[in-house]
């Protein structure tokens, strides 16, 4: 159970990660 539960994190904060560079992508995108 514990490992389920910092898997969890672990995707929590890969998932966070790739929110922030498909903002940056987005932003990006919108200037052109």
């Amino acid at each position: 159970m514990e490992s389920y539960v910092r898997a969890l994190e672990a995707y929590e904060e890969d998932r966070s990660l790739f929110n922030a560079i498909f903002n940056e992508f987005s932003a990006g995108l919108d200037k052109c």
